[in-house]
């Protein structure tokens, strides 16, 4: 193993990455650890991606804080401390939803009235928080306990000397909600003068002129955003006035620690992802493709096929997945964590997958991966990707007529060069890793000089 693995190498624990010991700057902010407030991409844990990337991103940061503590918004408190369990839940619902406050009366106004009333909302968040917080308590004075959890959240918030946001892909037109919370919690913690930085994330696209604006009066606050993908995220946060010296482009967080789980020799099975809950626009036509080309390619070269299911609610992947091998899977665990389907994974040689982290779980580890798309959002991630990985990455649309024989060819040039594109991926992947970590040791300066930076929020906290 090169000393470059060697450093990379997490000897990772079954639920959760160990951060490495070496420790290059304070490990307290004054008197105490760090405090960091986390916003993930999974608010309940179900999908073992966005957790892979959430259990790099504790990692990373306790590198140079061993001490630090983490404050994580979550839906789910008991799937959360399973994956990450030395975190504290902070329990997030939709108080900073354009509709919250006057809920099914915006149905009534008329579109241009509503849509002031929310960016009179906005602006106010911006500039007299409490006045919000105020509203938001009176409309939960019916619902002590949903009170009581923002009151909560607001304290993390308050309490924390760095606000995180781990691996969010969720800010675009697809996922308007989630973008919106993100902004919100966002917006708080720049107003209260925090260290805010957004880690390996894909932003956009974002079309929607509202939700586009919204980014524009928040994003250039951010003191640093690394980005999974080039293609899409740098350009879109240029054209809304983020400096490029705040932007760096990283790759996935996920990327080291599949990449710490990579075999040394070449895999022998065929790994196999299938997603079919939206965006992805997989129905039984597409389910009937991906069936006949893999009984064919299982027939030809008699090997095993392994699930690889990354998004974990009701096993929907599981189960579609068992649905086009038509019983060729090895069964799966009940609960998969994300080092169980990376160690899964570095038994393939191939992996043909519709999720994105299953494709980079395979490339991490040298694994030529075939992704299947069926939506202009899964196209345009899988593209990204491709991006930083080379040839080792290759898009089949399911939309096209000739799609299972454009994918049984791309299986079979992946099988029988599995061998020579391995090195090739797994120099993109250090790459990867090198600007990951470069760009968490960059939080070091800005928590440092956050100390001098004075708190200008005046919150209903107080």
């Amino acid at each position: 193993m090169s000393a470059l693995a060697q450093r990379h190498e997490l000897h990772a624990a079954e639920e959760m990455p160990r951060s490495r010991s070496r420790a290059t700057g304070r490990d307290a902010v004054g008197a105490r650890p760090l405090r960091v407030f986390v916003f993930p991409s999974t608010y309940d844990c179900a999908n073992v991606g966005d957790i892979a990337m959430l259990q790099m991103a504790i990692s990373r940061v306790k590198e140079t804080w061993p001490n630090a503590s983490f404050d994580i918004v979550t839906r789910d408190a008991q799937a959360l401390h399973e994956h990450c369990p030395d975190a504290r839940a902070v329990f997030f619902d939709s108080w900073f939803a354009d509709h919250f406050l006057l809920g099914s009366v915006h149905d009534r106004l008329p579109r241009t009235l509503s849509q002031r009333v929310i960016a009179l909302k906005h602006a106010i968040r911006a500039s007299i928080p409490a006045l919000e917080d105020a509203a938001i308590a009176a409309r939960l004075l019916r619902h002590p306990g949903a009170n009581q959890r923002y009151r909560a959240l607001l304290s993390a918030l308050q309490s924390a000397d760095l606000f995180l946001v781990s691996g969010a892909s969720g800010p675009n037109d697809t996922f308007p909600g989630f973008a919106r919370a993100l902004f919100a919690l966002l917006q708080r913690a720049i107003g209260m003068r925090k260290p805010c930085v957004v880690m390996g994330s894909a932003i956009g696209p974002i079309n929607d002129p509202a939700l586009g604006r919204l980014a524009g009066s928040i994003l250039p606050k951010v003191d640093l955003i690394s980005l999974r993908e080039k293609l899409i995220g740098a350009p879109l946060l240029a054209s809304v006035g983020v400096n490029a010296d705040r932007v760096v482009v990283t790759g996935d967080d996920a990327v080291e620690l599949s990449y710490s789980q990579r075999s040394m020799s070449t895999g022998t099975a065929l790994g196999v992802n299938v997603r079919t809950m939206e965006p992805a626009h997989v129905g039984q036509a597409q389910l009937a493709v991906l069936a006949n080309v893999i009984e064919s390619f299982v027939s030809e070269r008699g090997c095993e096929v392994v699930a690889l299911p990354i998004a974990c609610r009701k096993q929907v992947d599981a189960l579609a997945i068992q649905q086009v091998a038509r019983g060729l899977i090895v069964p799966v665990e009940p609960k998969a964590t994300p080092m169980s389907v990376i160690r899964r994974t570095a038994a393939c040689r191939v992996v043909l997958t519709g999720a994105y982290h299953a494709a980079v779980f395979a490339l991490s580890q040298g694994i030529p991966a075939v992704c299947v798309s069926n939506s202009r959002y899964f196209f345009e991630k899988f593209r990204g990707l491709q991006d930083m990985f080379g040839a080792g990455c290759q898009i089949v649309s399911l939309e096209s007529p000739q799609a299972a024989e454009t994918l049984s060819q791309a299986l079979a040039y992946a099988w029988e060069n599995a061998s020579a594109i391995r090195p090739t991926l797994l120099s993109a992947a250090q790459n990867q890793i090198e600007a990951g970590q470069r760009a968490y040791r960059r939080i070091r300066s800005l928590v440092e000089a956050a100390p001098a930076r004075p708190d200008r929020t005046a919150t209903a906290l107080q």
